[in-house]
């Protein structure tokens, strides 16, 4: 690769140095569009079906279509022709949003595993890309190690199984019903977790994330699988899903962010932190990245704006590590692997910042920025790919169809009014809340606290303090409606939160 190159097509895969391409801070999958309930249904497809399912999704829902209208299902069905095309367009059907509202396409909510067959793919063609392959890793990075990465991912395919003992009638039937309408001898299956290793270099070098507090409450939404209805337990998995991968994607930005921004402050003579100053700068402790309630377009321009940058940048010096002959970039191991590998890259260049061409490592990355103005306006490109995912990932799904309109109820974002150029404010629906509220108590040694609440909404990066529970704003009158705090003393000033399935867990 040459600095030519770079300066030219900054985030072609031909123009990443190696060395970056081999350490967590690539974003991979790079991501696009996705709704909560695509991510959710390309989970399934990974975790039971196969990845290379994925691009087949639009042209199976086609098919399954004109099967249902020629009457031809591959089985024996349980339902009449007629009655199976209504449930397929009403009971299971899923609003499609505006723009979307005179294409004809199947669209269903991931009820049971086959719905993920024939609908919710990120794109309506084949090369569709795969949310549920981010999902893969963010567990990795969540668990512990290997081992306890691939037990929660067994985990999570036996909860996504239907089970006549565990699951409601209705989706015990509607499973089965799809069985019969399968073609190409299509199974339900364990799909082995794929190996990480660069996830493996950044938990043996000492780092975590934001996907540790994930992985820790998917075992908790797993857990309470028995005591809800499958599509309340959906819901409730499609909005954790949506809040580890937007949260982790928002890491993985800083976190290039700030490890350039190190890097370039040891080059201009700052001594470098420790390796547990850079942990903790990197891990799932650091600041939020946005205040609950406040407006999120802003701070999502800022952090891509920031990533691009960084991502230049930390390719760049690569490059020029090349050319000068740094021994840090020849080295074995990963130099941007890990805190630790971080730490010892920022001592490097530090002691040897005199023979480094900093001038012409800076020079290089403002020529990118101005040689790409829309790419850094976050107007098109990876910024706005990564904006995209955010805004439909995180916020409420936006629908023209009438009575459909309150179909989401698992968001992180929505709208502060109804009309359409309404800005976007991070706030959590109903089915977030009880969610967040159910995970808090459950890691709470004894009654826990609005403060617990806000330090649980803070390993998600999301800044929250008990004053604005009781203050103005959303959060507190929707904790209320939904009868999940209670005053009391022992809250020293605060409330009382209660778990919402307490009862329910206690009769079992």
């Amino acid at each position: 690769m040459q600095v030519d190159a770079l300066i030219e097509s900054p985030f072609r895969d031909a123009s990443t140095h190696p060395l970056y391409s081999n350490s967590f801070l690539h974003v991979r999958p790079a991501p696009e569009y996705a709704t909560g309930e695509v991510v959710l249904a390309s989970l399934v497809r990974n975790v039971g079906f196969g990845q290379k399912l994925e691009g087949k999704v639009p042209g199976n829902g086609g098919d399954l279509l004109r099967r249902v209208q020629k009457e031809k299902p591959t089985g024996s069905p349980l339902l009449a022709v007629d009655s199976w095309q209504s449930v397929l367009e009403s009971s299971l059907r899923s609003p499609k949003q505006p723009n979307q509202s005179s294409k004809r396409f199947l669209q269903l909510c991931p009820l049971v595993p086959d719905c993920a067959l024939y609908s919710s793919s990120a794109r309506s063609t084949t090369n569709s890309w795969n949310p549920g392959e981010m999902v893969q890793r963010i567990v990795s990075f969540g668990a512990h190690d290997p081992k306890s990465a691939a037990r929660t991912w067994q985990r999570l395919f036996e909860s996504l199984s239907i089970s006549e003992a565990v699951d409601d009638p209705w989706a015990v039937r509607v499973q089965a019903e799809f069985e019969t309408w399968r073609v190409n001898d299509t199974r339900w299956s364990l799909q082995a977790l794929e190996a990480q290793p660069l996830v493996d270099s950044w938990r043996d070098g000492g780092g975590d994330s934001p996907a540790c507090r994930f992985v820790e409450d998917l075992d908790y939404v797993m857990d309470m699988k028995h005591l809800l209805t499958r599509r309340q337990w959906v819901s409730m998995l499609e909005s954790l899903l949506r809040l580890a991968c937007g949260t982790h994607v928002l890491w993985l930005c800083r976190a290039n962010h700030l490890t350039f921004r190190l890097l370039e402050k040891a080059l201009e003579g700052s001594a470098p932190p420790s390796s547990t100053e850079i942990r903790s700068m990197l891990g799932r402790g650091a600041p939020g990245f946005w205040r609950y309630g406040q407006y999120s377009a802003d701070t999502i321009d800022e952090i891509a704006r920031s990533y691009l940058r960084a991502r230049v940048g930390l390719n760049v010096l690569l490059q020029l590590g090349d050319e000068v002959g740094c021994e840090f970039v020849s080295a074995v191991t990963s130099p941007l692997g890990s805190p630790d590998a971080i730490c010892k890259t920022a001592g490097w260049l530090f002691d040897n910042r005199a023979d480094f061409p900093l001038a012409q490592l800076r020079s290089t990355v403002e020529a990118v920025i101005d040689g790409n103005p829309r790419l850094f306006a976050i107007k098109k490109g990876v910024g706005s790919n990564i904006k995209e995912f955010l805004r439909h990932c995180l916020g409420q799904r936006q629908t023209a169809e009438e009575g459909m309109k309150s179909y989401d109820q698992g968001y992180w974002l929505r709208k502060n009014g109804y009309h359409s150029s309404a800005k976007w404010i991070v706030s959590a629906g109903p089915v977030a809340v009880l969610l967040m509220v159910h995970c808090c108590c459950r890691r709470t040694i004894g009654p826990a606290t609005t403060d617990d609440l806000c330090r649980h909404l803070g390993e998600y990066g999301i800044t929250l303090r008990a004053d604005d529970v009781t203050g103005v704003g959303d959060l507190g009158p929707t904790l209320r409606r939904m009868g999940l705090v209670t005053d009391s003393p022992d809250a020293e000033g605060g409330m009382l939160i209660r778990n919402p399935f307490r009862n329910a867990e206690e009769t079992r």
